[in-house]
C-alpha cells in the first residue's frame, strides 16, 4: 500500500513541475512575442493554474498522510516491544533503556523557524527485529528532537527524508 502512495506522490510532484513550467513558458512566450496581438494583455491559463493548485494541495496532503502513517508504525512498534530488548545510542548501550523508550513519545510541537542539527542514532532491538531512529536536536530548543526513520522510504533520514515527528525530552541531552 505504501508503494501506491509513493507513486501518487511522485506523479503529483511531476504534475506540479509540469504545470508550473507550462504557465511560465506560456507567459514568457507572450511577453517576448513580436506579434502585436500577442503583446496585448495575455490570457492567464486557468486550467494550468487549477492543476498547479491541485498538485500543491495533493503533495502537501500526501506528505502529511505518509508522515502520519510512519509515526503510527513507529509508535505501534514501540508499544509492542518484547520484555527483552536492547537500546543503543550511537552504537553504545544506553544507560537506562526504559527511560529512552518512554521518551520516544511523539509530541504535537508547532514549527518555529528552526532546523535540525546534531543527530543521534537510536537502535532498539528485540525478538521481532531492529528499529532504527535518527533523532536530530533542534537548533533553538535543546530538549526538542526531530525524528527520522531510515527504514521508511519516505522519511529516510536526516538529509534526504521528511521528519516523522518531534519529541520533547531531556533524556538525550547527555549524548
Amino acid at each position: 500500500m505504501f508503494l501506491v502512495y509513493k507513486v501518487i506522490y511522485n506523479l503529483l510532484l511531476l504534475t506540479l513541475i509540469a504545470s508550473f513550467l507550462f504557465v511560465w513558458i506560456r507567459m514568457m512566450v507572450r511577453l517576448f512575442s513580436k506579434h502585436k496581438e500577442a503583446q496585448t494583455r495575455p490570457k492567464f491559463p486557468k486550467i494550468a493554474l487549477a492543476v498547479l493548485l491541485f498538485s500543491i494541495a495533493g503533495v502537501g496532503s500526501l506528505t502529511y498522510f505518509m508522515c502520519a502513517q510512519a509515526r503510527a508504525r513507529i509508535s505501534q512498534r514501540l508499544e509492542t516491544l518484547s520484555f527483552s530488548y536492547t537500546v543503543m545510542i550511537n552504537g553504545k548501550p544506553a544507560a537506562d533503556p526504559n527511560s529512552i523508550i518512554a521518551a520516544l513519545q511523539f509530541a504535537d510541537i508547532e514549527a518555529h523557524h528552526s532546523h535540525p542539527t546534531t543527530q543521534l542514532e537510536v537502535q532498539i532491538e528485540d525478538q521481532k527485529g531492529r528499529l532504527t531512529l535518527i533523532l536530530a536536536r533542534d537548533s533553538q530548543r535543546a530538549s526538542e528532537y526531530w525524528v527520522y526513520s531510515p527504514q521508511d522510504d519516505f522519511t529516510k533520514g536526516f538529509t534526504t527524508g521528511h521528519e516523522v515527528g518531534r519529541i520533547d525530552t531531556e533524556v538525550f541531552n547527555n549524548y
